[in-house]
């Protein structure tokens, strides 16, 4: 990962538009199977820092054409794992996550 940091994403933010990059971050979540999010989203927000996990969060929830919908509200529950209340306080704040929860596991089980 140390080219990319170093090469490639450089060029991304130079020659891509803030709100391409995130379509673009939206589209590579949505290709990763929903098993692997939901083991590597934890493991990264733990090693952001407050600002850079609402950052990423934020980023997450632009970067959907549906902001609100049930993937992103599962992404960010899941994120939240890797940040003591991040996955309440941050969805709460959006409307996201909250009393559906069950509802939503099962609609990931049959997708």
């Amino acid at each position: 990962m140390n080219r990319e940091e170093t090469e490639v994403f450089p060029l991304l933010e130079r020659h891509l538009c803030v709100h391409r990059q995130r379509s673009m971050v939206w589209r590579t979540l949505t290709a990763m199977p929903l098993r692997l999010l939901e083991r590597v989203l934890p493991f990264v927000t733990a090693s952001l820092d407050e600002s850079d996990t609402a950052e990423l969060l934020n980023n997450i929830r632009l970067g959907c054409p549906e902001p609100g919908s049930a993937l992103v509200r599962l992404l960010v529950r899941w994120a939240g794992r890797g940040k003591a209340g991040v996955g309440t306080a941050e969805a709460g704040a959006s409307g996201a996550v909250g009393q559906h929860d069950s509802q939503q596991k099962g609609e990931w089980r049959n997708s």
